[in-house]
């Protein structure tokens, strides 16, 4: 079972909607909402480890271990710097190892999940935060 560890303070609903609020009128999912005023991001617990699976453009398998997802702050930062391989579709939500994850916050792509590198991405991982989790493979150390 996948579990995460609180390591910001926590946020409270009004925190989440002011955030929404700077993305012009869109809201989160659901599940991704929960998720955050549980956890504010969370990290992984450090006797596990949680992996990611998927395929690239290549359709190679790829597995990478998952880190943290971000605390709104650091949600926030991220949105305002407007990366140009981001802006305006994909918004960083946390970590894994060697890149970085990004949700879909426009109507095309709302609330599915990416994986993201500096030099190639962004691939679609799931079609959302739920599935997202669910698709963690946890592994003990």
């Amino acid at each position: 079972m996948v579990g995460f560890k609180i390591d910001e303070k926590t946020i409270t609903i009004e925190e989440f909607n002011q955030f929404e609020a700077l993305l012009e009128g869109l809201k989160f999912p659901d599940d991704y909402k929960s998720h955050m005023l549980t956890y504010n991001g969370g990290s992984v617990p450090f006797d596990y480890d949680y992996l990611l699976s998927y395929l690239d453009d290549n359709n190679e398998l790829i597995e990478a271990k998952f880190i943290r997802f971000y605390s709104l702050e650091r949600i926030k930062l991220t949105y305002e710097k407007k990366h140009e391989f981001l802006f305006p579709k994909l918004l960083a939500i946390g970590l894994i190892e060697g890149g970085y994850l990004a949700m879909g916050y426009t109507k095309n792509n709302y609330g599915e999940i990416f994986v993201f590198f500096s030099s190639e991405g962004p691939y679609k991982v799931a079609n959302s935060f739920k599935e997202f989790i669910e698709n963690l493979e946890v592994v003990v150390d």
